[in-house]
């Protein structure tokens, strides 16, 4: 991670689970980190992140996140243990209904795209309805942090915790036909990047 577009590049790829992993401590401000390369993310109090900091990245913390406070951003972090760099930024905080996908779009086949159905919409209810079908798209990663990328009401691909749907096993041929339905429909959302301000580099 030499460069800042190294970082805001490492950022929007994680950004969904990012954002899904704020939404749960939201009350608390965490600051947010993304260990590299394993893309590990924590959510930290405030308070107990600045500890573990050197004297100048505390100094450069405190700024950056009484402002993030004051403008509803959250400040996140990259640690590169690869080359041992840590840099951070702020970025907008995005509505806890729905995560917009913000990763690169990965190529599907039949065989691998499930289908689950909707049986929880609090907080989403304008993009899911409950009792209604959904593709799901494939992903290993959204996964792990407990999330699914689905194709909702709108037509975007979203990023929703996997307690609002239950899986279905669904036969070959409409699994065929279901996929065909909703491919044309999917579209990327694009993300919103934090504002043109360099990431910062950081000491421990």
């Amino acid at each position: 991670m030499k460069t800042n577009q190294e970082f805001f590049d490492i950022i929007e790829e994680h950004m969904g689970y990012i954002q899904m992993l704020y939404d749960k401590f939201a009350d608390k401000r965490p600051v947010m980190e993304l260990s590299m390369p394993k893309g590990r993310i924590c959510a930290y109090p405030y308070s107990e992140y600045m500890k573990d900091l050197s004297p100048r990245s505390q100094k450069i913390l405190r700024k950056e996140y009484r402002e993030a406070v004051k403008t509803n951003r959250m400040v996140v972090f990259v640690r590169d243990h690869t080359d041992r760099t840590m840099k951070s930024a702020s970025f907008p905080i995005e509505p806890p209904t729905v995560v917009a996908e913000v990763l690169e779009p990965k190529p599907v086949s039949v065989a691998e795209s499930p289908f689950a159905v909707c049986v929880n919409n609090e907080g989403c209810t304008a993009s899911l309805v409950v009792g209604k079908l959904y593709r799901i798209i494939p992903d290993d990663e959204g996964e792990r942090h407990g999330c699914l990328r689905v194709v909702n009401e709108s037509g975007d691909v979203g990023v929703y915790s996997c307690e609002h749907f239950f899986p279905l096993e669904i036969p070959p041929k409409l699994k065929e036909v279901l996929c065909k339905a909703t491919s044309g429909k999917a579209r990327r959302r694009r993300s919103t990047r934090g504002k043109a301000s360099p990431g910062r580099r950081h000491s421990r």
